[in-house]
């Protein structure tokens, strides 16, 4: 993967921006997660975690998370986690995400 030749590579990470997104809606994964929870959130979750020894070696690297307005307007529903039926609930998991990742 990515994270893994980048981890052996002896480049410094000093930015991470994560930025990918889809609006595809009720698409669901083979684990039964919509794919837009997947791509636009759990994906940047991912690769933040495998890439902070990187980051923590550098000791000056940043995450960026680029989320729209609509994530300071919400809450999850834990007990939905399809965020097509909400994008405000959508955009405040990346939000989540990003708070997670900056405690690390």
């Amino acid at each position: 993967s990515f994270a893994d030749r980048f981890l052996k590579s002896d480049a410094e990470l000093n930015l991470l921006i994560n930025n990918a997104g889809t609006k595809e809606a009720c698409v669901y994964t083979e684990d039964h997660q919509e794919l837009a929870l997947q791509v636009n959130h759990l994906a940047h979750f991912l690769l933040t975690n495998r890439l902070l020894p990187k980051m923590k070696a550098a000791q000056t690297a940043r995450v960026v998370h680029v989320v729209c307005d609509a994530a300071y307007d919400g809450a999850v529903d834990g007990d939905n986690l399809n965020p097509s039926q909400d994008a405000t609930q959508e955009a405040v998991a990346g939000v989540s995400i990003e708070r997670c990742s900056a405690a690390k």
